[in-house]
């Protein structure tokens, strides 16, 4: 699967993480980032709001990469998805690391930053945080 532009080449050779506590499915929190750490290594601190209320950081790399890996692969029938796709398990694991009363905070940020990603997608414009076109 070589024949996409901006393709994260860890996509296709990362091992596997072991699943997460809860014994679920690591997802894409389980693949590797481009700096060859799993996501769930790379993204070990609270999820960062940026003034603009969208996730940024390590967090924010992470989710905008899970927008890409969406846009460009047929991830619907992969059982590592079968109960959240790549961008909504990235969610659901940032809530798990936000404090308490940040996880709405939070919740409303990524998918504010997930709107962002797709439109820049469409428009054909690098996306936020990662600076990188899909």
């Amino acid at each position: 699967g070589y024949a996409h532009h901006a393709h994260n080449p860890y996509w296709d050779t990362a091992p596997h993480a072991p699943p997460g506590p809860h014994g679920s499915a690591p997802g894409f929190m389980g693949t590797a980032a481009p700096n060859g750490q799993y996501w769930s290594q790379y993204c070990h601190g609270e999820p960062e709001i940026s003034s603009a209320n969208f996730i940024v950081g390590p967090w924010g790399e992470c989710l905008a990469w899970a927008v890409v890996y969406e846009h460009q692969n047929q991830w619907e029938n992969d059982p590592d998805y079968r109960e959240l796709g790549p961008v909504g398990g990235v969610i659901r694991a940032m809530m798990e690391r936000a404090a308490d009363d940040q996880a709405q905070a939070v919740q409303s940020a990524a998918e504010e930053l997930e709107v962002y990603c797709k439109e820049a997608i469409r428009q054909d414009k690098p996306l936020p945080v990662i600076n990188q076109r899909a």
